[in-house]
């Protein structure tokens, strides 16, 4: 059977530089690490999503990385 699962994660962006996202997975919230009035939630979709999201994720409950300008 081949099925495709889309897997949605909810994705911030930092206020003082918008290039800079933490994406979690769907309901989670910001880790702790993170302090929530510094970042903005993004609508569902709106952002690009790091090619390592799922293992990051996985493996420490939130993927950090940047947007590249003009992506």
């Amino acid at each position: 059977m081949n099925t495709s699962v889309k897997i949605t994660y909810d994705v911030y962006s930092q206020k003082a530089d918008p290039t800079l996202r933490i994406a979690v997975a769907t309901g989670a919230g910001l880790p702790a690490a993170f302090k929530a009035k510094d970042w903005t939630r993004m609508p569902s979709g709106a952002s690009p999503l790091h090619s390592d999201v799922s293992s990051d994720i996985a493996r420490k409950s939130y993927c950090y990385f940047q947007v590249s300008k003009g992506r």
